[in-house]
């Protein structure tokens, strides 16, 4: 967010240039990875990676394309070949990757830590798992029928939001936005930490509160669609496109951790035992864990 901001520029302008220069190096080599994928790759056979399938995706958008006699149907269809080359591809591997390597893991650290604050919620987290899936290696399907475990992954990601001041977007032209006036090209967050722990009883009742139940339907305990105001990868049209990777990977890392233990705990001598109710950092303070194997 450094180089967002306006205030942090203008202290230390080496820094942001410093940083800036990085981030650059990194989203070149992020495309170059993707452009050195055409080597070697085949559509026929198995997809290697995240590369190769974003390459057969724009490949069959340009096919269709051209078996409509190479006719662009709509200006929105035109919009979006237009979008489907190496850099904007390349720039998606950039996300994901971004997406899916700290953030995830200091959800994943927050999951661990609660767990053991609330050993409660540990126990119903393996009495679920090991009704619903056993000791077999768990599936992406398995999320439609683990309701609890679902309801704590998204708990922690509205309790614990990692990245609070949301994603950057760019205002494309002027915009009026109730009594506010917001020029083009003005950078702008949602502080979607604050939208998603809020005790406005119209979106969550007691949002302080650390409670899984709260995704879960009153009359027959299933999942339920979460509140508008659930919005732990941004909001609209242009939200995280890790989403999906990030459910799907903290479920089933949390299912593999809880089939290979039999409980976990803080450790109290090595580690802090601290509250991480009241720890109100996007980050969780360092601790340490026992964990008891089968």
């Amino acid at each position: 967010m450094w180089e967002t901001s306006a205030f942090i520029r203008f202290i230390d302008r080496k820094l942001i240039a410093e940083q800036m220069s990085s981030m650059k190096q990194f989203q070149q080599s992020m495309i170059q990875k993707l452009r050195d994928h055409y080597n070697g790759y085949d559509s026929e056979a198995n997809l290697r990676d995240i590369c190769d399938g974003l390459i057969t995706e724009a490949a069959k958008y340009r096919l269709a394309i051209t078996e409509i006699g190479g006719q662009l149907s709509s200006e929105k269809t035109r919009q979006q070949n237009q979008y489907l080359v190496d850099d904007n591809l390349g720039m998606c591997v950039y996300d994901i990757f971004i997406a899916g390597t700290e953030t995830t893991n200091y959800t994943f650290v927050w999951m661990i830590l609660f767990m053991t604050y609330y050993p409660e919620v540990q126990l119903k987290l393996r009495r679920e798992l090991a009704t619903v899936i056993g000791d077999r290696l768990p599936s992406h399907e398995d999320r439609q029928r683990c309701d609890y475990t679902m309801a704590y992954i998204s708990e922690i990601l509205r309790f614990r939001n990692i990245v609070t001041e949301g994603v950057s977007h760019k205002v494309l032209v002027d915009e009026k936005l109730g009594n506010y006036f917001i020029p083009k090209d003005t950078v702008v967050n949602v502080y979607q930490g604050i939208v998603m722990r809020n005790d406005d009883e119209n979106y969550w009742s007691r949002g302080l509160d650390f409670m899984p139940e709260r995704f879960l339907d009153e009359s027959d305990g299933h999942y339920r669609k979460p509140s508008a105001a659930y919005i732990p990868f941004g909001g609209g049209s242009r939200k995280c496109i890790g989403e999906r990777f990030v459910y799907s990977k903290l479920f089933l890392i949390l299912v593999r951790l809880l089939q290979r233990t039999t409980h976990i705990v803080l450790d109290t001598n090595g580690g802090v035992g601290i509250n991480p109710d009241i720890n109100d950092f996007c980050v969780p303070f360092e601790f340490k864990i026992k964990l008891q194997t089968k």
